[in-house]
């Protein structure tokens, strides 16, 4: 039981620096710091090569409405450009600065712990994504 509790303990640890660092905004390179939402907007809209407004709204969780104000925001910011139809966005060359800075970031600040992952042999990585599963079940549990 002792075990489990510190395991836990650490689990719990984890979780509220995630929670901190997701809210955290980091200037990738473009000469004003980013907030979560805005890098991760630029990110889906590079995962696309450019997409309707609305497909943004739903990649990130938000509201049409959310997500156009999001893009008007960047559009601003110099980070996206609109596409020929109102609602259709790209990235400007800003923005494809930001986002692979943004990449690069994550793969200089994840590396030991994707390392640690990729270490693992099938049997514990199957349980170590089980336990990712359950996870999220147990997140989903409080917001019924």
């Amino acid at each position: 039981m002792e075990a489990m509790q510190a395991a836990f303990s650490a689990l719990t640890s984890a979780m509220r620096k995630n929670a901190s660092v997701s809210t955290m905004s980091f200037d990738f390179g473009v000469g004003r710091p980013l907030a979560p939402d805005e890098i991760h907007a630029i990110a889906a809209i590079d995962a696309e090569a450019g997409a309707p407004v609305a497909e943004i709204g739903k990649a990130l969780d938000k509201t049409t409405e959310e997500a156009k104000t999001l893009a008007d925001q960047l559009c601003e910011y110099g980070l996206i450009i609109r596409d020929g139809e109102p609602d259709h966005v790209r990235l400007s060359e800003q923005g494809l600065r930001a986002q692979e800075n943004h990449l690069g970031f994550h793969i200089e600040r994840d590396k030991h712990f994707l390392a640690y992952i990729a270490s693992l042999d099938e049997e514990a990585f199957a349980t170590f994504c089980e336990t990712c599963r359950e996870m999220e079940k147990w997140m989903d549990s409080y917001f019924r």
